[in-house]
């Protein structure tokens, strides 16, 4: 309980500014600036606010704690949404999903056979060399009372 932990603003520029650094797109995402790509989500109020919020509490806060998928409303990709009313608005999710099926429905290649038999054959080696590296009693919660109660466990 003592442990530092970050902020929302930290951890909503984590999510954007510097996860974007993280990738060879960072000039042109993750923060909202001339020159660079209009990437927004955007949810209604009273999603967050709903059925109450403190009027302390912060608009980041209330994103970062209260913010769920349901919530999203619209979201813009370089200013051009693909998501408008909670709905795909650029890809047919029928059709994908189709295309899938479709894919999902071929026979296995002879690479994925033997992929798949090669798995099969090194897996019990693979349990044998972790087995005894977890300490089941190492597992146990130190604080009985912040743990959820399992039945059989005191």
């Amino acid at each position: 309980m003592d442990d530092r932990v970050p902020t929302s603003a930290q951890v909503l520029q984590m999510a954007t500014e510097y996860g974007a650094q993280t990738t060879g797109f960072a000039g042109l995402i993750g923060t909202l600036e001339p020159g660079k790509a209009a990437d927004l989500v955007l949810m209604p109020w009273h999603h967050l606010a709903y059925p109450y919020l403190d009027p302390a509490v912060s608009v980041i806060d209330a994103v970062v704690h209260r913010g769920k998928v349901s919530g999203v409303e619209t979201v813009l990709v370089a200013g051009t949404p693909v998501l408008r009313d909670g709905q795909i608005v650029r890809v047919s999710k029928a059709a994908v999903l189709a295309e899938l099926a479709s894919a999902l429905r071929q026979p296995l290649s002879l690479e994925e056979v033997h992929r798949q038999q090669l798995a099969r054959d090194v897996f019990p080696h693979v349990q044998r060399f972790y087995d005894g590296w977890l300490d089941e009693q190492a597992r146990e919660p130190f604080y009985r009372t912040s743990a959820r109660h399992y039945p059989g466990k005191s």
